[in-house]
């Protein structure tokens, strides 16, 4: 059944995030992404990333990294929304797929659909346990990211012109991680190209979205 959008929908385009890699950002220590917000540009640069402060929601154990009490650094998602690699994986088992699951139990409701649509859903909630969350949080966390390629004289060229123009100041090259319960994700660099903080682009592109 296609979707029919209502009258004044918001409408933005979107690439999904690639799934490799995230465990190393996990495991960067926030103290390194806050050494690099500067949202009022204090140093005149014009660059001015700011990090987005969120509350894990209730489902989310205290224990996972990114839950703990209090606000957290968002580093998931569109935004920044999320904190926690758990709920990413939760929520995209339940928002974009409909798949239940002992964390988000309940279905979520389409309002263009019939109640008989619905109720020809005879799999009861919810639909895989938490033990399959855990199973796939533990791949994506450990899911490697592709080996960066060979240093050519090229990519030395490239290296050159992208620090000379700016690009560096907000799509930092490398961070690193800290300890790690893991080995592998423990204090090795991250090739990541960004800050992993909010900057204002301008409204010629803004989606004008939350």
């Amino acid at each position: 059944m296609p979707e029919i959008l209502p009258a004044g929908a918001a409408v933005s385009g979107r690439l999904p995030p690639p799934v490799f890699g995230v465990g190393l950002i996990e495991a960067i220590p926030e103290a390194t992404i806050l050494a690099l917000a500067d949202s009022l540009d204090a140093d005149g640069d014009g660059i001015s990333g700011r990090p987005n402060w969120v509350t894990p929601p209730p489902w989310v154990p205290s224990d996972e990294p990114g839950a703990e009490p209090g606000p957290r650094l968002g580093r998931f998602s569109r935004k920044g929304q999320v904190s926690t690699l758990l709920q990413q994986v939760t929520e995209a088992y339940h928002q974009d797929i409909g798949v239940t699951s002992d964390f988000l139990p309940v279905e979520n409701t389409n309002p263009q659909t019939s109640r008989a649509a619905e109720a020809a859903d005879r799999v009861p909630d919810p639909e895989i346990p938490a033990a399959t969350i855990r199973s796939v949080l533990a791949y994506i966390r450990t899911l490697a990211p592709p080996a960066p390629g060979a240093d050519t004289p090229e990519r030395q060229r490239g290296r050159v012109v992208f620090h000379s123009v700016g690009c560096a100041s907000c799509h930092v090259p490398v961070l690193m991680t800290g300890p790690s319960s893991i080995p592998a994700l423990a204090n090795r660099p991250v090739y990541l190209y960004s800050d992993l903080l909010l900057h204002d682009m301008g409204s010629g592109l803004a989606d004008n979205r939350p």
